[in-house]
């Protein structure tokens, strides 16, 4: 049996899709992994091309009904029969030993729920190593823009949630899976953090598995109403917590107060 199963999200960005195959293939040889490639209604070829080279190497999903980001997700992950999974967006590139990397760590310690990469865009900058949550449901990545080799960014950290990243999957099939929020994309990540937290868990961000995320311009605009929809959802199940302790940032090794199921402690 495979170590880790890859989910990789793809519509109409055919060349990018490319990119971050050919990534994957060249940088994880050294550990054992499921493929899994969801396409969602493209028109630019992607389909034909995953057909011709991908049909005996991964499994292919072809997605004809619109579907947001968790519920496509969610359902690929339940088909997988891996103990880890690792999600990947088709303008990412992966690094040498990302995925080792980070199946090693969530091995180092049992408390590890999820597992934050480092996420660069393509100069070198960071994007996200894990986010904390404000009181507005607003998230915060306090090292963004940073240059990846700056001395802050090799400490291991929690962090309230993570976008790119480890998932277990004892845990996902232990607490339902990520949260399937009424928008496309957005804060779906940002609950499963916080529900592994409620129920002992941490968020951790391991400096040694480095991602690139190029964010597609597509990423970049036109996502108001998506990210509000998303928050206001978000905020229903932990807004009371979020108000009453200022956010939530958690430190390592962890010491703070979690938030609960019930809501109400």
């Amino acid at each position: 049996m495979s170590e880790v199963s890859i989910i990789v999200s793809n519509k109409n960005r055919l060349n990018l899709l490319k990119n971050c195959l050919n990534s994957i293939d060249v940088f994880t040889k050294d550990i054992s992994y499921d493929l899994y490639i969801i396409d969602s209604n493209s028109t630019d070829g992607s389909r034909d091309y995953l057909k011709e080279n991908y049909s005996n190497r991964a499994d292919l999903i072809f997605e004809d009904i619109q579907s947001t980001y968790a519920e496509s997700n969610n359902r690929v992950m339940r088909k997988c029969n891996t103990p880890y999974i690792y999600l990947l967006n088709n303008d990412c590139l992966v690094s040498n030993r990302w995925l080792l990397n980070a199946v090693n760590f969530a091995k180092s310690d049992l408390k590890v729920g999820h597992v934050a990469s480092l996420v660069l865009f393509e100069d070198n900058k960071v994007q996200s190593h894990g986010a904390n949550i404000l009181s507005n449901g607003n998230t915060h990545c306090c090292y963004h823009g940073l240059d990846r080799h700056d001395a802050l960014l090799s400490k291991v950290n929690n962090y309230a949630y993570a976008g790119l990243g480890l998932y277990r999957k004892d845990l996902l099939e232990q607490y339902d899976y990520m949260p399937e929020y009424p928008c496309k994309i957005y804060f779906s990540d940002t609950g499963w953090g916080m529900r592994l937290w409620e129920n002992g868990y941490d968020v951790r961000y391991c400096p040694s598995s480095i991602v690139y995320h190029l964010l597609h311009n597509s990423e970049r605009t036109g996502h108001n109403q998506d990210i509000n929809n998303g928050r206001i959802a978000f905020m229903l199940e932990y807004g009371d917590f979020l108000k009453s302790n200022n956010g939530f940032s958690p430190d390592y090794p962890f010491t703070g107060k979690r938030p609960y199921q019930n809501r109400s402690k």
